[in-house]
C-alpha cells in the first residue's frame, strides 16, 4: 500500500508519540487524518489545531463514512468498541511499527535501536540531517525543542526513525544505517529472557542494507555477525572507531574532538547536557557521517542542538554557564 492510495487514515490511539508523530505526517501529505485517543493532552490540542480531527469517546459515530485505512497501537485495549467494529469491517488494519516500516521502505532509513538512548540520538541525528543540504523526515519519540515537535520534515533526504524492541516492532525495519546503543534486560513481558531481546537485535542487524553500516556501542559488537559493516562508539574508548577525546565543560557547556576513523572532527561544541548524551552524540555523529554529512555540518548543528523536552532538560541557566 503506498501513501498515494491513502485519502482517509483514522488512528486509534493517536495522542501516542509514535502515532502523532505518523499522523502529522500523513496529514502534511493532504491525507484526510482523524482518530481516537482516551484523552486530551497538549499534544492533541497541536494536532487538532493543524486540522486533524480527535474524538475522545469510543463512539462509533465519530469515525468516518469512507476509510482506507486504520493504524492502531498494542497499547489500545483489545475490547475497544471502535477496534472490535473496525475488525469486524472489511477494512484494512495496521499496528503502528508495521506502517512505520512500509512507510519507510519508500526512502533510505536511519534507524536509532536500543535499551537506552533512542530519542535523544534519533533527535540529534534528525537535527544534523535537517539542518545539512540533504535534509530528513523524522519521526521522534519526543519533543525536540528545536522545533517543538516530535515530527519535521524538509521533504528531501532520508527517514530517521527509532527502532523499538517493545512487540518486536524494530523488526519491520530494513535500514540502510543502524545504531544498537544497549542492549540491557527490558521488556521481558514481551521476551523470555535478555538472551531473546539479543536475539531480535541480532536479527535486525541483519536486516541492514548490504551496503549499509551498523554503529554499535563498543563492547557489544561481538554480538553481530562478522559480515555486517560495523563501527564501535564510546565516550572515550581509545580503541572505538567513534570517541571523544579532550572531553571537558566549561561554563555548564560540553567541549570535545571526536575521532573517527576519517580524521577528527576538532573542537565540537554540544548544546545537550550529560555525559550519556555527549555519547548519543557520538553516535547520531557516526551515523551522519556513514550517511555522507560533512564533518563541518555535523560539528555546527551538535553546537545547536537544545535537547529533548524532559529528558535532562535545562530549566535555569545562570549567565556564567551553572545550572
Amino acid at each position: 500500500m503506498s501513501i498515494k492510495d491513502l485519502h482517509s487514515v483514522v488512528f486509534l490511539g493517536i495522542g501516542g508519540i509514535g502515532m502523532s508523530a505518523l499522523a502529522r505526517y500523513l496529514n502534511q501529505q493532504k491525507v484526510s487524518v482523524s482518530g481516537y485517543d482516551r484523552t486530551p493532552s497538549p499534544l492533541t490540542a497541536e494536532m487538532e489545531n493543524e486540522g486533524i480531527r480527535i474524538w475522545y469517546d469510543d463512539d462509533l459515530e465519530q469515525l468516518p463514512k469512507s476509510i482506507d485505512l486504520v493504524i492502531y497501537t498494542p497499547a489500545i485495549p483489545h475490547q475497544l468498541n471502535t477496534l472490535v467494529t473496525l475488525q469486524s469491517r472489511n477494512i484494512p488494519l495496521m499496528k503502528r511499527a508495521e506502517f512505520l516500516g512500509k512507510l519507510v521502505s519508500e526512502n533510505d532509513c536511519l534507524a536509532v535501536a536500543g535499551t537506552h538512548g533512542k530519542t535523544t540520538t534519533s533527535a540529534i541525528l534528525g537535527h544534523i540531517l535537517y539542518q545539512s543540504s540533504v535534509g530528513c523526515t523524522a519521526f521522534i519519540g519526543g519533543i525536540v525543542n528545536n522545533y517543538h515537535n516530535n515530527y519535521f520534515s524538509s521533504h528531501s533526504g532520508p527517514f530517521v526513525v527509532e527502532a523499538d524492541e517493545f512487540d518486536h516492532s524494530l523488526l519491520h525495519l530494513f535500514p540502510k544505517i543502524a545504531a544498537i546503543n544497549s542492549m540491557d534486560a527490558d521488556h521481558l513481558d514481551i521476551y523470555e529472557n535478555q538472551n531473546a531481546l539479543i536475539e531480535t537485535y541480532q536479527n535486525f542487524a541483519r536486516q541492514i542494507a548490504a551496503d549499509g553500516c551498523l554503529i554499535v556501542k563498543k563492547g557489544l559488537e561481538t554480538k553481530f555477525d562478522k559480515s555486517i559493516k560495523t563501527w564501535t562508539v564510546s565516550l572515550h574508548h581509545p580503541d572505538s572507531d567513534f570517541h571523544t577525546t579532550k572531553l571537558r565543560v566549561e561554563n555548564g557547556v560540553y567541549h570535545f574532538d571526536i575521532q573517527t576513523p576519517q580524521g577528527i572532527i576538532n573542537d565540537v561544541v554540544f548544546g545537550g547536557v550529560g555525559a550519556i548524551n555527549v555519547h548519543n552524540a557520538v553516535t547520531a555523529s557516526a551515523m551522519a557521517l556513514c550517511y555522507g554529512i560533512s564533518p563541518s555540518d555535523i560539528k555546527t548543528q551538535l553546537a545547536t542542538f537544545a535537547g529533548v523536552h524532559r529528558r535532562l532538560e535545562f530549566h535555569i541557566k545562570t549567565d556564567n554557564g551553572a545550572y
